[in-house]
């Protein structure tokens, strides 16, 4: 069974390495599911956290915190 991908809008921040600022992330993707990532924080260990998974409109994949989608098509 496939799962159906559910339109969103994304407002995030995405760091840029050539300018080495945050810069706007802001566009109508599509979600495809919630994932989990990982972060070596140092001496205080690694932390795990929940991120979703949207498909931006040029194909790009995108993991983003899911407080910063929102479902567009209800």
């Amino acid at each position: 069974m496939e799962k159906r991908k559910r339109p969103v809008k994304v407002t995030s921040k995405q760091w840029n390495p050539d300018t080495r600022k945050q810069e706007d992330l802001i566009f109508n993707g599509l979600f495809h599911e919630f994932g989990q990532e990982a972060e070596d924080g140092g001496d205080a260990g690694f932390g795990n956290f929940t991120v979703a998974i949207v498909e931006a409109p040029d194909g790009q994949v995108h993991t983003v915190n899911p407080n910063h989608i929102k479902f567009t098509d209800r």
